[in-house]
């Protein structure tokens, strides 16, 4: 039997492809260059600690978990300018691991070492303001292809724990940012991201470079 979540799911990723597509062939008007270019960073990552016990109540052992709320990701990406005003970028965003501890209610007094790791694939659309010759701002927008791993474990307390799962889907994101150029091909920007991860919710403020390697007339 086919599950719906699968369904669902895989819905959604094929509307969200066939929008960025649709964003990619737009006829925009080239200014003097098409740009490729590629970078990355690391940064800070908040979250939101809700999504653990979301996730334990929807698989029937409700608990209460304490998770470290903030981390420190990093990133790469490669992307395509056909104009000085809009971006297509493909990146990878590693959000760090939490570790902590939780309790299951079926079990109280027990304290299991949890942790909960998400990485994964963006695909997005930037929308770039110049500001001044050297600075400007950045409004952006696409798709997170996230992979979180959750790992409840425990040998204390005189009982055992073992629960551990796997998901992986998609959800948008949103973001806003500043560039600053060093010189004609290298720039430092700081960018604030906002990401949903299942059932966790992430701020991210990533510092990186930029670095301009192909420019065609």
């Amino acid at each position: 039997m086919i599950d719906a979540k699968f369904i669902s799911n895989n819905v959604k990723h094929v509307v969200y492809a066939v929008v960025i597509s649709i964003l990619s062939f737009i006829p925009f008007k080239t200014y003097a260059a098409h740009v490729w270019y590629a970078g990355g960073g690391v940064g800070h990552t908040n979250y939101d600690n809700d999504g653990i016990e979301t996730d334990l109540a929807d698989r029937q052992v409700p608990g209460s978990s304490n998770l470290q709320d903030d981390k420190v990701p990093w990133y790469l990406f490669v992307g395509y300018r056909p104009t000085r005003y809009v971006g297509l970028e493909f990146g990878y965003q590693y959000l760090d691991r939490q570790e902590g501890t939780t309790e299951l209610q079926s079990q109280p007094g027990v304290i299991a070492n949890t942790s909960r790791e998400t990485d994964g694939f963006m695909l997005s659309v930037h929308g770039r303001i110049p500001i001044t010759s050297t600075i400007s701002a950045q409004v952006m927008g696409g798709i997170y292809l996230w992979h979180l791993v959750t790992a409840v474990n425990s040998l204390s307390g005189g009982g055992a724990i073992a629960i551990n799962f796997d998901d992986r889907s998609s959800d948008p994101f949103t973001g806003l940012g500043f560039e600053y150029a060093l010189s004609e091909n290298t720039a430092i920007h700081l960018n604030w991201m906002d990401f949903k991860i299942d059932n966790d919710h992430a701020r991210v403020l990533n510092m990186g470079i930029t670095y301009q390697f192909l420019v065609i007339e």
